[in-house]
């Protein structure tokens, strides 16, 4: 079963797992897309037809920009929903339950981020449910024996993604003929990872044995870069790009963080990103171009 069907991530990794034989249950965290993850009725209902064996969560309010005006909702979806899932693969039998965490749950922080030892302090309410649920996850794992594991996922790019992006920004407007005009300063630094690297990460823990069970692991591409270098690689893509940057942090996300510590995801998942940024600017390019020419 795979929450968050619909969305971004969700869709690659549906297509990626039916393309390899897996039969998968598709649901989003709204009403009227199968299933309300916020409805223990209707999440009791579903569980018990089809007794799925995994769970992907992917059905949350995504991301500290979103639905920042109404934090209960983030609260209702983000843990909630999470609780609701937890207990029906609880009562019937699912094997292993995947959650999809987030770089947020350390907040600002420039040191490295290892999952060992950075202490968790999320700036935001969204990042705060995302603390909550790996929590949640892994006391159920310890209490009734399921086999969990929650991917702090990093911020992930690439074809499909409808929330703001600043690298689809940069393109768009290029491949537009309008100037971008981001309201932060080209030093701010991201650490992306592409969208199928953040599938491939999600199959491993699919697949990997108990060594993951009641883990939290950093997903992420390899390269720190600040935002106006990736400014310069589309500018090399695209010359008629015209960027026009402002001062200070992102206020859509004001976290400033160092590294990713990728130690565990190499050991517990045999997982490396294989898209570099310059690569995965390259293919996400290419989509926006085609569907630009229509």
């Amino acid at each position: 079963m795979v929450t968050g069907a619909t969305g971004f991530l969700g869709r690659h990794l549906v297509d990626s797992l039916r393309t390899a034989g897996v039969d998968v249950v598709g649901a989003a965290h709204t009403v009227g897309d199968f299933f309300d993850v916020t409805d223990p009725h209707q999440v009791h209902q579903v569980f018990a037809r089809f007794k799925p064996e995994g769970v992907v969560h992917l059905g949350a309010i995504s991301g500290p920009m979103v639905s920042r005006d109404r934090p209960w909702s983030i609260v209702d979806v983000n843990i909630g929903g999470t609780a609701n899932l937890l207990e029906a693969a609880r009562i019937n039998g699912t094997r292993r339950f995947l959650l999809a965490s987030s770089n947020a749950v350390y907040g600002s922080n420039p040191g490295p981020l290892d999952e060992q030892v950075t202490v968790l302090k999320p700036s935001s309410v969204y990042g705060a449910t995302k603390v909550a649920g790996e929590h949640l996850v892994a006391a159920y794992g310890r209490r009734y024996g399921l086999s969990t594991c929650s991917l702090r996922i990093s911020a992930v790019y690439g074809p499909g993604r409808s929330t703001h992006c600043i690298i689809a920004l940069f393109i768009r407007d290029a491949l537009a003929g309008r100037v971008s005009r981001v309201a932060f300063g080209a030093d701010f630094s991201r650490q992306y990872v592409y969208v199928d690297d953040a599938v491939r990460s999600i199959v491993c823990v699919l697949t990997a044995g108990p060594e993951v069970d009641g883990q939290s692991v950093n997903i992420s591409g390899t390269e720190l870069l600040q935002v106006g270098e990736i400014a310069d690689i589309v500018t090399e893509m695209l010359p008629e790009v015209r960027i026009e940057f402002g001062q200070g942090p992102d206020p859509d996300d004001d976290d400033v963080q160092g590294p990713f510590v990728l130690t565990r995801a190499r050991e517990l998942l045999g997982f490396e990103s294989e898209v570099s940024m310059r690569d995965g600017i390259a293919r996400y390019a290419n989509h926006l171009q085609r569907a630009h020419d229509g």
